[in-house]
């Protein structure tokens, strides 16, 4: 009866809920960060290896 009337099951749920809800966003986030940062590591490899080409071409 109690935990009825103060609202103590509808708080637990939305608790879960918001913690599911972060754990999503979570995994989005590192999903986004990995795809962002693969293609800068991309472009610094590239100008490292058009570096490396050059000054072998300058030799």
């Amino acid at each position: 009866g109690l935990a009825l009337i103060n609202g103590t099951q509808m708080i637990t749920s939305l608790g879960a809920e918001a913690v599911e809800r972060a754990e999503a966003i979570a995994r989005q986030a590192d999903i986004i960060a990995a795809l962002t940062l693969e293609p800068l590591i991309v472009v610094s490899l590239c100008k490292q290896v058009i570096d490396v080409l050059d000054a072998n071409r300058r030799v």
